[in-house]
């Protein structure tokens, strides 16, 4: 129910909606700007993570996150909840739980890189210190 009435009563209101058609005519320098610095922000978190022991990194291929199946469990962690637990512990670095997104993704993370590109760096270099 929550997800059935989550997407019936929260649409785009009909001002934005216009704005978007408006912004169709205008300069699309900025847009091809942002999708390039997205592309390098995915390319530095799935460099970073895809020779880790804990973590198995799938490649974004249209998204601003990334998904990491845990491979390895470190210190006693058993499902996505202690290792995001311990992530943010040992490196102060957030992920979001696999199981928000499906009820059986109990061995699943996901990491947002719609931060700053150094922010998302910084970030990398945590986790690949730590994994």
């Amino acid at each position: 129910m929550k997800k059935m009435l989550r997407c019936t009563i929260n649409g785009v209101n009909f001002i934005t909606q216009y704005g978007a058609i408006e912004a169709l005519n205008g300069p699309w320098d900025y847009i091809d700007m942002m999708r390039s610095e997205c592309q390098r922000r995915r390319d530095i978190i799935y460099d970073g993570m895809k020779n880790s022991r804990y973590l198995e990194p799938f490649y974004p291929e249209g998204a601003f996150y990334l998904w990491a199946k845990i491979r390895e469990s470190p210190e006693g962690t058993k499902d996505s909840w202690d290792f995001s637990k311990y992530l943010l512990e040992k490196t102060s670095v957030g992920s979001t739980l696999g199981p928000v997104f499906r009820s059986n993704n109990y061995h699943y993370i996901r990491f947002a890189f719609s931060a700053k590109t150094e922010d998302i760096r910084e970030a990398t270099d945590f986790l690949k210190n730590l994994i």
